[in-house]
């Protein structure tokens, strides 16, 4: 069963987890092709964008959004919906996390954010 999760406090848990468990330059590098809508480096966690699923698919939450799940146990998923707006401020406040200790990666980040831009329309 998926709940969506509505405390910002357990929101943003779920969110620092996601992006903790996840090497931003591998989530970067894969958001930044047009042909990938879902990224999960490791369970239990998960990132998709609404354009994974079409209308009539089981998933389907929506136009311009993202979902990260978090499995809580082996039946459950919390999820968090964010727009695709909210989801761009979070990547650029990791990537200016990340880019406090790879400095020398700075070029390739800000292509792949460029790229990533676009393909949100934010």
């Amino acid at each position: 069963m998926i709940t969506l999760v509505l405390d910002e406090a357990a929101k943003q848990e779920i969110i620092n987890d996601y992006f903790y468990q996840t090497p931003f330059l591998l989530l970067v590098q894969a958001l930044s092709r047009d042909d990938v809508f879902h990224y999960c480096y490791s369970e239990p966690h998960g990132l998709y964008l609404s354009d994974y699923f079409d209308e009539e698919e089981e998933g389907y939450f929506g136009r311009n959004k993202v979902r990260i799940s978090e499995m809580s146990n082996f039946y459950d998923d919390d999820e968090v919906e964010l727009t695709y707006s909210e989801f761009w401020g979070i990547l650029q406040r990791e990537a200016a996390k990340y880019l406090k200790d790879h400095a020398d990666e700075a070029d390739e980040v800000n292509s792949y954010m460029v790229k990533i831009k676009e393909k949100l329309g934010v």
